[in-house]
């Protein structure tokens, strides 16, 4: 009977839009799950250029996502496409553009957070992607504005959640689809890496030419830092590094892996890159590598030091508690890391 009754429902959709294409309407419907979608080539929301997108009607009928179609197929026929037009049907209730979600956006940034790392890093960053100010901000807008982004990124992801939740704190309707749209990415997206040995990272230290960013790429790798932590971070009077608690994952401190580097990378003679934090990461891995031959970019070093960590026998949520993040995200991440070679290593001297 279900099998009946999704291939009569189909055959609706199917002659609503051939009545759309009789009636020379350049759009269509689409039904995703319960959810109808209008389809046409319509203008950029900036008013730069035209492509084929979506404006999300919602859960609603197959009549009604009909109708809505022979009223965006006359609008397009006669030159009276606005998108402003489509801000109730893309499920904004309360009328709000692109301009004042970025200053709430500030506003409930500040209220949640103390320092700026998380808002030069990613907070500004999504907010940007959006349209103009004076582009209503929609359901439909934000989501288009994800979808945009590279699939299965991790820029997407963070990017989706700053939007989501600001969306979510505004009750836009159908913020629960800003997200949605962000997510698909994973550890196992991620491209694995060759991650050098030692002796590599001493040899391309060598090439660094610029002393701030030689200073740089020996603190990343002696305390697994993440590069843009380097930006901020301290050391106390054991030579531990200290982790600002602005960071992504607050205060904690992590001791030099291995001792032996402190005397080849002087972490403690600090001379810090004049970058902002949201830059310094890319200015240090362009010098290092288009200018100095550096033969990898810095998070490798990051992750030759959780690779360290577990060469050495270092309980996995110690390590995890090193390097700022709980121990299933650091098992989910490093486990892959770990090659015939490192697991001899590791296994040697024990009592099996």
């Amino acid at each position: 009977m279900a099998d009946l009754r999704t291939a009569v429902h189909t055959s609706a959709l199917t002659s609503a839009n051939e009545r759309l294409k009789e009636a020379a309407f350049h759009c269509s419907i689409q039904q995703r799950g319960d959810l109808f979608y209008l389809v046409a080539t319509l203008p950029h929301r900036d008013g730069a250029g035209r492509k084929q997108q979506k404006i999300p009607l919602g859960r609603t009928t197959l009549q009604q996502a009909e109708a809505k179609a022979f009223l965006l197929g006359s609008q397009l026929r006669n030159n009276a496409f606005n998108w402003h037009d489509w801000a109730q049907a893309e499920g904004n209730n309360t009328f709000i553009t692109c301009g004042e979600f970025r200053k709430r956006a500030r506003m409930i940034y500040e209220q949640r957070y103390t320092g700026e790392g998380s808002w030069t890093a990613k907070w500004y960053q999504a907010l940007k992607k959006l349209p103009p100010d004076g582009t209503p901000c929609t359901r439909g807008i934000l989501v288009a504005t994800v979808e945009a982004m590279k699939p299965k990124s991790a820029s997407r992801r963070d990017k989706g959640f700053v939007l989501s939740t600001v969306a979510k704190t505004l009750e836009i309707e159908g913020h629960e689809d800003v997200l949605a749209a962000s997510k698909g990415y994973g550890r196992a997206d991620v491209v694995p890496r060759d991650l050098p040995t030692d002796e590599q990272i001493l040899e391309n230290y060598k090439k660094i030419r610029l002393p701030h960013f030689k200073w740089m790429f020996g603190a990343i790798a002696i305390f697994g830092l993440r590069p843009h932590e380097a930006a901020t971070v301290q050391f106390d009077e054991d030579g531990y590094a200290e982790i600002d608690e602005r960071t992504k994952t607050g205060f904690h401190v992590t001791p030099p892996n291995p001792s032996a580097w402190v005397e080849i990378f002087k972490p403690y003679d600090i001379v810090r890159p004049n970058y902002p934090i949201s830059k310094i990461t890319t200015a240090c891995n362009a010098h290092n590598i288009r200018v100095c031959g550096v033969e990898f970019p810095l998070y490798h070093l990051r992750h030759c030091f959780a690779i360290r960590c577990m060469e050495k026998a270092v309980p996995m949520d110690v390590a995890a508690g090193l390097m700022g993040h709980s121990p299933e995200e650091h098992y989910r991440t490093y486990r892959r890391w770990l090659n015939r070679e490192r697991y001899k290593k590791m296994l040697k001297g024990l009592d099996l």
